[in-house]
């Protein structure tokens, strides 16, 4: 893996191996995200999920310890979901173009070497499942996932396992927490690449 620093405008550009520190930007100097951008497919029984990806540039991360902000390239997307060939979630207008995107049906920080995304920098939103927080407040589910590329370097086309692990609320002190609804989508499925190019954002 390169180990290059270079510097731009007080920024420190590094590769996604690091260092990571105060003003530095992890770039995918590599191009790794090209394993995941694209448009996948999940199909099982009568339960379909169609998945696009996208290049996410410089996301703000945050603060390094106080003493500055940092920023990484990251992967940002939107689903379909559908049953018995009925559209049942549509995310599309969550995601229409990259410089807006607070609420992203899908987002993912890949490793360094492309083939997974890192479980706890990575999420989606299932917008078919909502609860109450403890401010009495609707909100949708959100899930931590996991992605990797089963079969890199040896097949075409690519292979995703996807595990998502629900996050909610478990203080049972909150006032109106409701029980944690289940996913609409399935916590495990095998995606096929169909595509190295997602449609394109309005």
């Amino acid at each position: 893996m390169v180990g290059v620093l270079l510097s731009c405008k007080a920024q420190t550009i590094v590769p996604f191996s690091g260092p990571v520190g105060a003003n530095h930007y992890l770039k995918d100097l590599d191009g790794v995200r090209a394993n995941f951008v694209g448009t996948w497919r999940y199909s099982s029984g009568n339960k379909e999920l169609i998945l696009h990806i996208y290049n996410w540039d410089m996301k703000l991360v945050g603060n390094w310890w106080g003493q500055g902000e940092y920023w990484r390239d990251a992967l940002v997307g939107n689903y379909i979901y559908k049953e018995n060939g009925v559209e049942i979630i549509n995310t599309t207008p969550y995601l229409t173009d990259l410089n807006n995107i607070t609420n992203a049906p899908f987002w993912g920080v890949p490793n360094s070497d492309g083939i997974e995304l890192r479980w706890r920098s990575s999420g989606i939103v299932d917008y078919g499942a909502q609860a109450v927080n403890g401010n009495c407040e609707t909100y949708n589910v959100k899930g931590r996932v996991s992605m990797q590329i089963l079969n890199y370097g040896s097949g075409n086309p690519l292979v995703a396992k996807m595990v998502i692990s629900v996050k909610g609320y478990t203080n049972i002190n909150y006032p109106c927490v409701t029980p944690q609804p289940p996913l609409t989508m399935p916590d495990v499925m095998v995606f096929t690449k169909i595509s190295d190019t997602p449609p394109p954002l309005n």
